[in-house]
C-alpha cells in the first residue's frame, strides 16, 4: 500500500465521522423537539413523524459507523498482515483479531466482522505453514531511482571512472573543433 492509498483511506474515514457527528447533532435536536412537541396532546401526528425521523436517523447514523469501523479494521488487520515477517508475527496478528471482536460496534444484523475474522484466520494460518517450510520473510525492497550507485571503492569502478571522464574529455575537444 502505499502513501497516496492511506491519505485517500483517511480523508474517507475523517468525512464517515464528520457526517455521524452531523447526523448525531441532527438526531438531537430532532429528539428535544420531540421532548418539546410531547407535552402537547393535540399533536400527535407530530409525534410520530419526529418519531420516525428519529429512528431514520439511527438507522444512518449505526450503518455509516459500521461502514467507518469496517474500513479502520480491514485496513489495518491488512496492512498488519502484509507486514508479517515470522511466527511471532503470525501469534501478535492472532491475538489481536481475537481480542479485536471485543472492541466492535455491533447490531443484530452485523456479521462483516465474523467473515472476516474467519477470512484472516486462514490465511494467517497459511502464512504460518509458509514460515515453518520455508523460513521466515525477508521483505523486498523496491528500488524505484533509475541511477544505478557504483562502488567507488573497487579498483574497476575507479578504473570505469577516469575512462568515463578522459572520454568527456575527448568529446568535448571534439566538439571544440568543430565550431
Amino acid at each position: 500500500m502505499n502513501i497516496s492509498y492511506h491519505l485517500f483511506l483517511w480523508i474517507i474515514i475523517e468525512n464517515n465521522f464528520e457526517d455521524i457527528l452531523e447526523y448525531e447533532n441532527t438526531l438531537s435536536k430532532q429528539t428535544e423537539k420531540l421532548a418539546n412537541t410531547v407535552n402537547d396532546l393535540k399533536s400527535i401526528n407530530k409525534v410520530k413523524k419526529i418519531n420516525s425521523i428519529i429512528s431514520d436517523l439511527k438507522e444512518v447514523i449505526l450503518a455509516k459507523t459500521l461502514e467507518t469501523q469496517d474500513l479502520i479494521y480491514k485496513n489495518c488487520f491488512k496492512y498488519e498482515f502484509d507486514n508479517i515477517r515470522n511466527l511471532k508475527d503470525c501469534k501478535k496478528i492472532k491475538y489481536r483479531l481475537f481480542n479485536f471482536k471485543n472492541l466492535l460496534i455491533k447490531s443484530d444484523d452485523y456479521d462483516s466482522f465474523s467473515e472476516f475474522y474467519t477470512s484472516m484466520m486462514m490465511d494467517v494460518s497459511n502464512k504460518i505453514y509458509e514460515i515453518k517450510k520455508y523460513g521466515e520473510i525477508t521483505p523486498v525492497v523496491e528500488n524505484y531511482d533509475l541511477t544505478l550507485i557504483e562502488d567507488k571503492s573497487s579498483p574497476v569502478a575507479l578504473f570505469k571512472i577516469l575512462v568515463h571522464k578522459i572520454k568527456l574529455i575527448f568529446e568535448e575537444k571534439i566538439r571544440q573543433k568543430d565550431f
